[in-house]
C-alpha cells in the first residue's frame, strides 16, 4: 500500500508522467487498482535508442491496461549555453503543462528526495524537491524505493530500466548508486529524516 502526500479526488481528471520506469509503472498500477480514470503523458527525449526503447515499453503498457497513451517527442536544438539536462527539462515542462484541464502526477519518491538533498547540500543550498509546479503535482514522495520494487515484485509487474540511469558520469546517478549506501550506513535514519521534512515543508503549503 502507497501512502499518499495528499489526497487525490477520484473525481476529478488525472494525467501520469510514464517513462516506463519502475515508479510510474508500481504508481500507475495503483491508481487503476484503485479505480483512478487516468491518462499517460510520455515525453520521448529522442537523444538515443534507449529513449526508443523506453517509447516501445510504454505503448505495450498503455495498449495491456487500455489507457490513452498522448506523446511528444522532442525535436528542438539545444542552445550551446544549454545543459543537456536543463535542455531536457525545459520541454518535457513545457509538454506537461499543456494539461490544465486536470493534474500531471510526477512519479518521484522519497529517495529522490534524498539524493536531491544531497547533491543539492554539496553545491552549498539543501533542498528538496517541490511538491507542486503549476498544474503537476508530486503524491508519492513518502514511499521508498524498497517499497516499490516490492509492489512491482507482489504484482509482477514489468517495467523498462534505462540503461543511462547506470552511467557513474552522471553525477545524481553517482549519488545514488556510490554515495547514499556509504549515508545510510553513517545515519540508517537518513531517509526518515527527509521525510519529516517534506511532511513538516509541504502540508503546510499545499495539504
Amino acid at each position: 500500500m502507497f501512502k499518499l502526500l495528499g489526497k487525490l479526488n477520484k473525481t476529478e481528471k488525472f494525467y501520469v508522467a510514464f517513462s516506463g520506469g519502475k515508479d510510474s509503472v508500481a504508481f500507475t498500477h495503483y491508481l487503476l487498482s484503485k479505480g483512478f480514470d487516468i491518462t499517460l503523458l510520455h515525453f520521448h527525449h529522442n537523444l538515443s535508442q534507449e529513449d526508443e526503447n523506453s517509447y516501445t515499453f510504454c505503448k505495450q503498457f498503455a495498449k495491456q491496461y487500455n489507457l490513452e497513451l498522448i506523446v511528444d517527442i522532442l525535436n528542438k536544438q539545444k542552445n550551446k549555453q544549454e545543459s543537456p539536462e536543463e535542455y531536457q527539462r525545459i520541454y518535457r515542462y513545457k509538454f506537461l503543462d499543456k494539461f490544465t484541464d486536470g493534474l500531471v502526477l510526477l512519479c518521484h519518491n522519497i529517495n529522490d528526495n534524498a539524493e536531491t538533498w544531497q547533491f543539492s547540500s554539496l553545491h552549498g543550498q539543501s533542498k528538496l524537491i517541490p511538491y507542486k509546479r503549476n498544474n503537476c503535482i508530486r503524491p508519492f514522495m513518502l514511499n521508498s524505493s524498497e517499497t516499490i520494487l516490492n509492489y512491482i515484485t507482489s504484482n509482477s509487474l514489468s517495467f523498462y530500466e534505462d540503461q543511462t540511469n547506470l552511467n557513474l558520469n552522471i553525477p545524481r546517478n553517482y549519488i545514488r548508486h556510490i554515495m547514499m549506501e556509504h549515508i545510510f550506513k553513517i545515519n540508517p535514519g537518513y531517509l526518515n529524516m527527509i521525510k519529516k521534512k517534506v511532511v513538516k515543508k509541504y502540508e503546510r503549503e499545499y495539504l
